[in-house]
């Protein structure tokens, strides 16, 4: 299946029409999970979780107001206009800022009563995100569904494209689309500092990690020359690190933006950007959030081979940093994701991991040496 963001055509949403306020909300076709008497939980009582500081609600928005039974259920599809009034009472929808702190927690794609999705967060404060797909905006069909999870932020970009959290079994992270497609909705509490409710949680599948492909190195001939890095670079796990960003005069300057197209052909000779597989490999090196002359960031790897990446952000549209700089970090790899996004490496106060973004999105770059 192509990811969401190869669709290119936007016609008028047949699932809601906003400003229909009696339009009945279409249901999933799913099939029933068995439930028993352990998983029964009242929708008028959601359960919550909070992570990095965030209260979460465990399950989607099924009808406008009213929450799912069962964390695993998908719930209905909104417009991004209709999903600003989806929540229930005293909930809302997360600001990308907040879908980003959630992807910092770590995340890991399982299943939840046969239904595929991601468990975000860590033991015991994790919350499960059905894998539930779209809905087009033209003859409401169904996409993606068991492969893909697609959920509206609160964040606009720009007229009629808005930001939300988009997921496979591959990765996670958050891009902007058509206003007119439906997403799923997954709330968070208005009140972070509330009194969480009971968790009731529902039986689910032991999380089985993702499958790697076998990386057991090859036997290393005994005449191949260690391998070495000049001034101007760190080794981390046999890569070369450039010291500073692209553009930088310091390893705390946040140096050049670029999109994904601009950052392949923007690294100075002998250097290149990272591949997906070397910013794992960075953070299986072990990384700290920190400060260095009063900048926020990531140091990575172990004394004294260790580099600095300072939380840079990502430009707006209007050439202003998103968060105004100093929360996340946003780096480019030569991964590719699709045919319009790419992953990075991405970083806040809760952790590192990988994702991909829309190619179009303007990050930093650290270079390694090739």
């Amino acid at each position: 299946m192509k990811k969401f963001i190869t669709i290119t055509i936007v016609a008028v949403l047949a699932i809601f029409y906003a400003g229909t306020a009696n339009a009945q909300m279409p249901k999933i076709v799913t099939t029933p999970a068995e439930k028993t008497t352990t998983t029964q939980v009242k929708k008028s009582t959601p359960d919550a979780v909070k992570i990095n500081g965030v209260v979460w609600a465990t399950r989607n928005v099924g009808s406008k107001g009213i929450f799912c039974d069962f964390p695993y259920e998908s719930g209905l599809y909104y417009t991004w206009e209709d999903a600003q009034n989806a929540c229930p009472a005293g909930w809302r929808l997360p600001t990308t800022e907040e879908f980003e702190s959630l992807i910092a927690s770590g995340s890991v794609w399982t299943t939840q009563n046969g239904v595929p999705g991601r468990l975000f967060g860590k033991t015991p404060n994790q919350i499960f995100l059905p894998a539930a797909g779209y809905r087009y905006s033209s003859g409401g069909g169904l996409g993606d569904a068991g492969e893909n999870g697609y959920y509206w932020s609160s964040t606009q970009d720009y007229g009629d494209v808005a930001y939300y959290l988009d997921f496979d079994s591959g990765g996670v992270g958050t891009g902007y689309y058509t206003s007119s497609y439906g997403f799923c909705v997954r709330p968070v509490a208005e009140n972070s500092n509330a009194q969480l409710p009971k968790i009731v949680t529902t039986p689910a599948e032991k999380p089985k990690p993702v499958e790697k492909p076998n990386t057991t190195p090859a036997q290393t001939q005994t005449n191949k020359p260690a391998r070495t890095c000049n001034s101007e670079s760190v080794m981390i796990n046999d890569v070369c690190w450039a010291k500073t960003n692209l553009g930088a005069i310091s390893q705390t300057d946040y140096g050049n933006y670029y999109t994904w197209d601009e950052a392949k052909n923007a690294c100075p000779a002998g250097w290149r950007l990272p591949t997906k597989e070397e910013f794992e490999s960075l953070i299986a090196s072990g990384s700290v959030l920190t400060t260095q002359n009063g900048v926020s960031g990531r140091l990575f790897g172990n004394a004294p081979n260790q580099i600095f990446l300072p939380a840079a952000d990502e430009l707006s549209h209007d050439g202003t940093l998103k968060y105004a700089g100093g929360t996340f970090g946003y780096y480019w790899s030569s991964t590719q994701s699709g045919n319009y996004g790419a992953y990075i490496l991405y970083f806040g106060g809760g952790g590192a991991g990988t994702g991909y973004k829309d190619s179009r999105g303007v990050f930093t770059v650290r270079p390694i040496a090739e």
